[in-house]
Formats: structure tokens, sequence, C-alpha cells
């Protein structure tokens, strides 16, 4: 989970360690802030 945009140097480690991998942006309403926030969670699996 991250705070960020996905970051490239990121999957790309999870890449070397992970058989797939995906990042997925995820938009909502943050009601501490009042406003649409953005986060990223990242979801990695390894073989069968």
């Amino acid at each position: 989970w991250s705070t960020e945009m996905p970051e490239p140097w990121f999957e790309e480690n999870l890449k070397s360690a992970f058989e797939t991998i995906r990042a997925d942006v995820i938009k909502f309403k943050h009601p501490l802030i009042d406003r649409e926030d953005i986060n990223t969670v990242y979801v990695a699996r390894t073989k069968a």
C-alpha cells in the first residue's frame, strides 16, 4: 500500500521476487481532508 502513484522502481523490485505483480490505483473521498485522494495497492503472487 502506498499513498503515492505507482512507482516503476518498486514494481521492478517486485517483479524480481514474484511471478506476477500489479499496481491498482484506488481513488476515494478522504473524510479527514474532505477531498478525493489517490493511493496505490500492490498485489503480487508467487507461482501456484
